[in-house]
């Protein structure tokens, strides 16, 4: 996957046609899931069963450093040189990955192997479908405000640019920490986690509109919605993969996927808030998709209980 995807960057840096190009990433964004599913397992199997959330959240704590540092860096390579600059300097990335997963990564030789029949199997289960519906509104909420996050900042709370992207640094640092916390939580209680989530993220929504107009508080609201936003990925995923143990790569795939498609959905909501209620009602989107979120919660405890 790593050396697809470092192939992918250096054509969108050698292609001067933009139509080439524009195909050329749908490439990295097809295997994109692949690779994640391959992640959370390969990482899972240097941790025993029972913490197995902490190997997800170092996972996604990479993930995390990689959004929040490399694409503001990787802007400001391709504002200060050129786009082609960007792609070469993203081809380089993932050769380095590439190189350290082949030093450090020891060989993981499959020792049951599940067919497709197999892995489609776990689609028959209801409740693995409420808990993907569950995921993908859970998602939706976090991206149909975090989309606007610049936007939200820069009319309702007046920043300037530039400390809009210093705010952008500090959501996803302390987002770090937030993926950190929340592994060690669904270590200990996963239930209680799981169910607290979207009460919380709720809270931090209505501070966030609450006191958006204030540039000192929403500076210190930022960081403590960086750390609660970002702790959502590892919960999210571990509710999915919670009724689809038995194909794990298979379940992370699918936490990817409809992770991807809720960003879709919670971002076009978003825009929907903003276009026709403005900036500041975008909250309301959010509080949305978390309420749907909590009834199909509370819909499966009734039905099937938790695992």
């Amino acid at each position: 996957m790593l050396a697809l995807f470092a192939i992918a960057n250096l054509l969108s840096a050698a292609t001067p046609n933009f139509s080439v190009r524009l195909i050329v990433r749908i490439l990295p964004a097809f295997l994109h899931p692949v690779y994640f599913s391959l992640a959370f397992v390969a990482a899972a199997s240097f941790f025993p069963i029972e913490q197995k959330s902490k190997a997800t959240a170092y996972v996604f704590t990479g993930g995390t450093v990689g959004m929040f540092l490399g694409v503001p860096f990787t802007s400001f390579i391709a504002d200060q040189f050129s786009l082609e600059a960007s792609f070469l300097f993203s081809a380089t990335l993932n050769l380095i990955a590439l190189i350290g997963l082949l030093i450090w990564v020891p060989s993981m030789p499959v020792t049951a192997k599940l067919s497709y029949k197999e892995q489609l199997g776990v689609l028959a289960k209801p409740q693995l479908w409420l808990n993907i519906v569950t995921v993908c509104l859970t998602i939706s909420a976090m991206f149909a405000v975090f989309s606007y996050f610049a936007e939200y900042l820069g009319q309702i709370t007046k920043m300037s640019g530039n400390l809009i992207s210093t705010m952008l640094i500090l959501f996803g640092a302390s987002g770090v920490l937030g993926n950190l916390q929340a592994g060690r939580l669904l270590n200990r209680h996963v239930v209680k986690t799981t169910l607290l989530y979207p009460a919380v993220l709720a809270l931090t929504y209505l501070i966030v509109f609450w006191g958006g107009a204030y540039l000192i508080p929403m500076m210190i609201i930022v960081i403590v919605w960086g750390f609660i936003h970002t702790g959502g990925f590892i919960i999210n995923q571990n509710w999915l993969a919670s009724e689809a143990s038995e194909a794990p790569e298979f379940a992370n795939s699918l936490f990817v996927s409809f992770s991807n498609l809720g960003i879709a959905i919670g971002t076009a909501s978003g825009g929907q808030f903003l276009l026709h209620m403005g900036t500041h009602q975008i909250i309301w989107g959010g509080l949305m998709f978390l309420a749907l979120a909590v009834t199909l919660m509370v819909a499966k405890k009734k039905w099937y209980g938790f695992r």
